[in-house]
């Protein structure tokens, strides 16, 4: 079976392909996880720039947004480890499917 990583449609399955995509409600849960690890790191990031005593409270500020931003792909790779774990899924339930039935994966 061949599936296409995608979020809202956005990208176009090829000829033959299914399109698999996280549902409105998945996509905002994940979304929703991730504010709250966004605003717990940041948090963390305002604290170890506050260890840097030397530097203003400015320059002190800029370093925490430069450690966070560091840490800005978590909502892109939630949404797709999110995403990955739902085709794995379907891939999963279709091959024992098939297995069951004695008929070759789409895999094979």
């Amino acid at each position: 079976m061949k599936a296409v990583l995608m979020h809202k449609n956005v990208m176009v399955p090829k000829e033959g392909w299914r399109r698999i995509g996280l549902t409105e409600e998945e996509a905002n849960d994940v979304l929703g996880r991730v504010r709250w690890l966004n605003v717990a790191a940041m948090e963390q990031c305002l604290k170890d720039a506050e260890l840097l005593k030397d530097l203003s409270r400015t320059n002190r500020v800029r370093v925490a947004i430069a450690l966070f931003d560091k840490l800005g792909l978590h909502s892109f790779t939630a949404m797709q480890e999110e995403l990955a774990s739902k085709i794995d899924s379907i891939r999963d339930a279709a091959s024992k499917g098939s297995q069951d039935s004695g008929q070759p994966s789409a895999e094979s």
